[in-house]
C-alpha cells in the first residue's frame, strides 16, 4: 500500500528536504513507499487535496493561505483547519495531520496547542524534533484508521487508483467503492451501495473504450464484445485472467443496479412483497463482491493495454 502525504510549507528548500528524509525513513521502518507532495499556500493545497487522495498533511504553523499573499502569517493554522472539516465532511473521511514549525512566540504557542488538542494532534520543531516520530506520529494515526483497514483487506483492489487505472478524484470512484464496502452491513444503505456500484462498473467501461478500438454501443454490446462466446467452446477476447463468470456477474450487476439503485421500481399492485423496492443485503452484497471481482479483471486487462 502507498501512502500519500501534502506537505503546505512557504519554506520549498525546507519541503525538499523534509520530503526526501521521510520517504527515505518510510522504505526503511515501514517497508512501504510514502510519497510527499509539497505546495506554499493553502489556496493550492485545497486544490490538491479535493482532487487526488491523502492520508495525512503537514502543516507548517506560520504560512501564506492564499498564493497572492506577501508574507505568511498566523492565520493560516486556525483558517486551515475550519477549511478542512469540510473536506473531511465531503470526502466522508478523517484526514491526520501534524503541525510542524519552527520557533514560536508564547501567544502563537498557545494558540497551536489549542488548536492541535482540538484534533487530538501534535505539534513538531523543524529543528529539534525527530523527523521518525513525526513520520511514526502519522502512521499510527492513518494505520487506526477504519478507511485505511479496508484499503489493506482490499489492496489488490484499491491498487487500481494506485496505478492511475480510474480518475483519482477521492470524492468519486476510490470513495465510492470506500463508502460501497464501509457500508456492507448496513442495509439503510442498499440503494445507495447499488446506485455507486453502477456508476463504478459505468466507468469500468467508459476508460476501457478510450483504449480498446471498436469497444462502443449499449452495455450488452460492449460486454459481449469483452467476453466472446459464451458456450461449450468458450473463447476469451484477451490474455488475461477472465471466465464465462465474468460476462454473467456484469450483466447481474448491470441489471440489478438499474432495476433497484439507478430507476425507480414499482411494485405491482396485485402482488404484497416485503422486499419489492429493493433487494435484500445479501444480494446487495452479492453484486458489491461481483463488482470487485470485475475490478480485478479490470486492473489486469489494463496492464496490458
Amino acid at each position: 500500500m502507498q501512502y500519500n502525504f501534502l506537505l503546505i510549507d512557504d519554506d520549498i528548500e525546507y519541503c525538499q528536504n523534509l520530503r526526501t528524509a521521510i520517504e527515505q525513513i518510510g522504505l526503511g521502518e515501514y517497508a512501504t513507499d510514502i510519497v510527499i507532495t509539497d505546495c506554499q499556500n493553502w489556496e493550492d493545497g485545497r486544490v490538491l487535496l479535493e482532487k487526488n487522495y491523502y492520508q495525512a498533511l503537514i502543516l507548517d504553523a506560520k504560512c501564506m493561505i492564499d498564493k497572492n499573499q506577501e508574507n505568511e502569517s498566523f492565520d493560516f493554522l486556525p483558517f486551515v483547519l475550519d477549511k478542512l472539516k469540510d473536506i473531511e465532511l465531503a470526502q466522508n473521511r478523517l484526514i491526520p495531520f501534524v503541525v510542524n514549525t519552527g520557533h514560536l512566540g508564547e501567544r502563537e504557542l498557545d494558540m497551536v496547542e489549542r488548536l492541535i488538542a482540538e484534533r487530538n494532534s501534535q505539534k513538531f520543531s523543524k529543528t529539534l524534533s525527530s523527523k521518525k516520530d513525526l513520520l511514526k506520529f502519522l502512521m499510527d494515526k492513518i494505520n487506526d484508521l477504519p478507511d485505511t483497514k479496508i484499503f489493506k483487506q482490499y489492496s489488490n483492489i484499491f491498487e487500481i487508483f494506485e496505478l492511475g487505472f480510474m480518475p483519482p478524484n477521492p470524492t468519486d470512484f476510490r470513495q465510492k467503492l470506500l463508502k460501497i464496502l464501509k457500508n456492507l452491513d448496513m442495509p439503510t444503505e442498499n440503494t445507495a451501495i447499488l446506485q455507486d456500484a453502477r456508476v463504478i462498473q459505468d466507468e469500468i467501461y467508459k476508460v476501457l473504450q478510450t483504449k480498446i478500438s471498436g469497444l462502443s454501443g449499449s452495455f450488452m454490446t460492449k460486454n459481449k464484445f469483452l467476453s466472446g462466446t459464451i458456450d461449450s467452446n468458450y473463447k476469451p477476447t484477451t490474455i488475461v485472467y477472465q471466465t464465462p463468470a465474468l460476462s454473467y456477474l456484469a450483466s447481474n450487476i448491470n441489471q440489478i443496479c438499474s432495476a433497484f439503485g439507478n430507476h425507480s421500481t414499482t411494485k405491482p399492485s396485485n402482488l404484497d412483497v416485503k422486499y419489492w423496492e429493493v433487494p435484500s443485503n445479501y444480494a446487495v452484497k452479492s453484486v458489491v463482491f461481483a463488482l470487485l471481482e470485475q475490478l480485478l479483471w479490470f486492473k489486469e486487462l489494463m496492464k496490458t493495454l
